[in-house]
């Protein structure tokens, strides 16, 4: 039993590994977990058993039963119990062989998936950590709340206006013209132009502090998005095109357009509806009724069009991405283009991407022109029952010109509410679908930093014991039982092909990249106990491709060190063999870099 529940242990530490998490907390749940009254019998213990390691860690475990012939890869890694009730990691599945590795094993190991199959008990759980959801944008939100409120405020303010205006002419028309009251006409042409000018002074308010905030607001989620982005492993943006980050990060203006439009605005629109109701029932119930009849077709009609929008949203946003992705990566790379001849085969790639993002856009604005058109018509379909039941009902003396021409226009500011969450219901599917794929970056856990991290000077002892390390759980391992020992003060250099891990080996010392097996001691300590952030600025690299930004030759050598003197930014380009070509530039350390660019001797 005590070695069940190791192999559990092993197994959820592994996950949260493979996730980027910390698993520091592993040991001490493990030394603080009483194994003698712990039993894994049933499906239940082990989740109540993993849910209190969950509270020690930043992660959460879901235990299910789940038959093997169901599992995809996108399910994976997880942790499967075999027949003997150890756990067992599983990182990569397909219809002949799958890749495993044991909790006493270092070493993952591949199996056929006849064997697999003939050890599955069917008990498994998998990390994860808290989705990606709307809730991100609250406490950025909630920082504002004063100004929203204000917006709310005002825009129900507006509304009581809007309802006056109706009322007046019921007045006019009933009161003014029967009993030809000129005195009572000219006091309510005043009242009506103040009410004007208020209106339009609330509104010029409502929108000078909507602009106001919105504005804050998107500086704030845009720094915080942008901090996240660039906190996370380097391994993310080694597996993804540059374009499609890109696409991904663009989406969080479709979002904050939605929460903090329309759909705030119309909040205020669709609660005083029940106000405009009540108006209008006073005026004439069996109006009333007909009005209230066309709602359940806008519901009918937001049902109807939701599965088919969001899908072909999703399409028009994949085109994008990849018209992005390409775009990018054809610009970045134009040198080989030209090099190569290939413009004719880019430009009908790109032809044929675009000609399928315009098919996509073409679909989706015919959706959504179709939606709102048939909101429109029910809109007028309503007043036209008003109007027809409203003229018999005048005619039967049963409700005056007056009350019929104000009920009319209140039945047009009930209903617009309704047409706008039509469009505002299309307008969230298309948030739906950009907080997918935002959360492609924002569900991923940024760089772990220390608790207590060591920030003492290095003197520049480095160990490395016994190291393994591959890029992606179904490669060959690029390091393998690497060890080597260098004291302070020495100077070597690694020599090896292509693809023999020199570069892998300073990558690991700046902590861009975990080991899989192994321990790295720099001074003595181990290396995990170094913020990343102190380690690589104590750590001088030159990169194989070094990219200059749109900024000074200076300021470039300086990003580390924004402060530093001109003598020791030239110190810095003597030490890497630049300073005598920068000196052959016009402007020398001043000349500005014309675009992002890869470094190679030319500026």
């Amino acid at each position: 039993m005590e070695n069940h529940v190791h192999s559990s242990l092993v197994c959820a530490a592994r996950l949260l590994r493979l996730a980027g998490l910390n698993s520091e907390a592993v040991e001490d749940f493990s030394r603080k977990a009483v194994i003698d009254r712990f039993t894994m019998a049933t499906q239940a213990s082990l989740q109540r058993y993993l849910s209190q390691f969950s509270r020690a860690t930043v992660a959460r475990f879901k235990v299910k039963k789940q038959s093997l012939n169901k599992i995809k890869p996108e399910h994976l890694p997880l942790a499967f119990r075999d027949m003997q009730g150890k756990f067992i990691l599983l990182a990569r599945i397909n219809q002949t062989q799958v890749l495993l590795q044991h909790a006493d094993s270092g070493k993952p190991e591949i199996i056929s998936y006849q064997e697999l199959a003939s050890c599955w008990s069917g008990v498994i759980f998998c990390c994860s950590q808290s989705r990606f959801d709307i809730r991100w944008f609250v406490p950025v939100l909630l920082s504002h709340r004063k100004s929203l409120v204000q917006v709310l405020v005002l825009s129900m303010l507006l509304q009581f206006l809007a309802l006056i205006s109706p009322l007046f002419f019921q007045v006019i028309m009933d009161k003014v013209l029967v009993h030809n009251a000129l005195t009572t006409l000219d006091v309510l042409i005043i009242v009506l132009l103040i009410v004007g000018i208020y209106e339009v002074v609330l509104k010029l308010l409502r929108e000078y502090i909507f602009t106001h905030t919105t504005t804050r607001v998107d500086i704030l989620l845009g720094g915080k998005l942008f901090k996240h982005l660039i906190k996370l492993p380097l391994g993310y943006f080694k597996q993804r095109h540059v374009g499609n980050i890109v696409a991904r990060v663009r989406e969080l203006d479709n979002i904050r357009e939605f929460i903090t439009g329309s759909a705030l605005t119309l909040c205020v629109d669709v609660v005083f509806t029940f106000v405009l109701f009540i108006v209008m029932w006073c005026i004439s119930p069996l109006l009333t009724f007909i009005v209230l009849g066309t709602l359940p077709l806008y519901l009918l009609l937001a049902a109807l069009t939701t599965r088919p929008l969001q899908q072909k949203v999703e399409v028009l946003c994949g085109c994008a991405a990849h018209n992005g992705a390409f775009l990018t990566e054809t610009v970045s790379g134009v040198e080989t283009v030209k090099s190569l001849a290939l413009e004719p085969q880019m430009y009908q790639r790109w032809e044929t991407q675009t000609r399928d993002y315009a098919d996509a856009n073409f679909q989706v604005q015919n959706l959504q022109n179709l939606s709102s058109q048939a909101a429109q018509l029910l809109q007028k379909l309503a007043g036209a029952g008003v109007i027809v039941v409203g003229a018999y009902q005048v005619m039967s003396v049963q409700l005056s010109i007056g009350q019929l021409i104000a009920f009319n226009m209140l039945a047009v500011q009930a209903l617009m509410p309704m047409s706008k969450l039509v469009d505002l219901w299309q307008q969230s599917i298309r948030a739906q679908v950009g907080l997918m794929l935002i959360s492609d970056i924002l569900s991923l856990p940024a760089e772990q930093s220390v608790s207590a991290p060591i920030n003492r000077p290095l003197r520049g002892d480095i160990s490395l014991q016994q190291v393994t390390f591959r890029y992606r759980a179904d490669l060959n391992p690029v390091l393998h039982n690497f060890s080597l020992s260098l004291q302070a003060g020495e100077h070597i250099g690694l020599v090896g092909p292509s693809g023999s891990g020199k570069s892998t080996v300073a990558r690991l010392l700046q902590c861009l990249y975990i080991a899989e097996q192994g321990v790295i001691n720099i001074d003595g300590s181990p290396i995990g106990n170094f913020s990343p952030d102190y380690l690589r600025r104590q750590i001088g690299v030159v990169m194989q491709e070094s990219y200059l930004f749109n900024r000074t030759v200076r300021e470039n050598i300086a990003h580390s060190r924004p402060t530093a003197s001109l003598s020791e930014v030239v110190e810095a380009a003597c030490l890497a063999g630049a300073n005598a070509f920068i000196l052959a530039l016009p402007s020398c350390y001043q000349k500005a870099v014309p675009r992002f660019q890869a470094g190679s001797g030319n500026v």
